[in-house]
């Protein structure tokens, strides 16, 4: 499916990304980007949460974080978007098209 070949390409370019010995290559030949018009990719990052996590106890940051995600889960079970990650206080999901991968 679109969904999971754009979760296994992430994760793809964040492990090859995570090697030192990854050098990108820019070409003039092969465009960097692709383009899904009716696409869009969610990127939310919680202000301030370094500092508010380091005068908690570990418990309240997983609680704290526990239910956000929960509740971030079940608005985008209901509308059809898929989350691709979360990292710490991090949260990505795609929705829309992708077209370029239909068969």
């Amino acid at each position: 499916s679109p969904k999971l070949r754009l979760a296994a390409l992430l994760r793809s370019q964040q492990h090859a990304s995570r090697h030192e010995s990854f050098q990108p290559t820019l070409t003039t030949e092969e465009p960097i980007a692709e383009v899904f018009p009716h696409t869009t990719v969610y990127f939310a990052d919680i202000a301030g949460f370094t500092a508010w996590s380091s005068e908690r106890q570990p418990s309240q940051v997983f609680q704290l974080l526990e239910n956000l995600y929960a509740g971030f889960d079940e608005i985008a079970r209901r509308l059809g978007v898929f989350k691709v990650e979360t990292i710490g206080d991090s949260y990505v999901a795609v929705t829309g098209r992708f077209t370029a991968w239909s068969s």
